[in-house]
This record gives C-alpha cells, sequence and structure tokens, in this order.
C-alpha cells in the first residue's frame, strides 16, 4: 500500500460517526461562531446533550483535507477582540 492509499484509510477512519449520537452546533455570541454539542442517546430512549470537543472529524458533514490543516475558525472573532496581536 503506498502512502497516498494509507492517507485516504487514516482519514476513512476519524471520520466514523460516534455511536448512538449526533453532532449538533448551538449559536454562538456572534453569528459565525457555532458551539459544537453532542446529543447523546440512552439506553432508555431519552437524550444527553455534552460539550463535544472532538472537533470537525467527527462531523459528517465538514470538508477535511488534512493536507489544508484546519479552518481558523475563531480568528475574526479573536481579531475583532482587539486584545492580541500576531
Amino acid at each position: 500500500m503506498n502512502a497516498p492509499d494509507k492517507l485516504a484509510q487514516f482519514i476513512e477512519l476519524t471520520r466514523e460517526p460516534l455511536p448512538a449520537s449526533r453532532k449538533i452546533y448551538l449559536p454562538g455570541s456572534r453569528a459565525d461562531i457555532q458551539v459544537p454539542l453532542r446529543e447523546i442517546m440512552q439506553s432508555n430512549g431519552e437524550a444527553v446533550t455534552v460539550y463535544d470537543t472532538s472537533g470537525p472529524y467527527t462531523d459528517p458533514t465538514a470538508h477535511i483535507d488534512v493536507r489544508q490543516g484546519l479552518p481558523l475558525v475563531r480568528q475574526s472573532w479573536v481579531e475583532s477582540r482587539g486584545d492580541t496581536e500576531l
């Protein structure tokens, strides 16, 4: 197996959905900020919602290219605060 095949196989493994759950988002303090949550179905049929720190890799709608890196989703929010410098 050559390197691109190994990379494709690794990406496929990391994109598997977590069992009995789905990723959802709540609106943040700005229109361009979303708070990731995971809704987990319990065996009694009730759902529990928790903060999701898994990043985009468990979001089946996310476009991921490991050669490009992760998008800078917080950059404009951090810059607008005016309390940081490069």
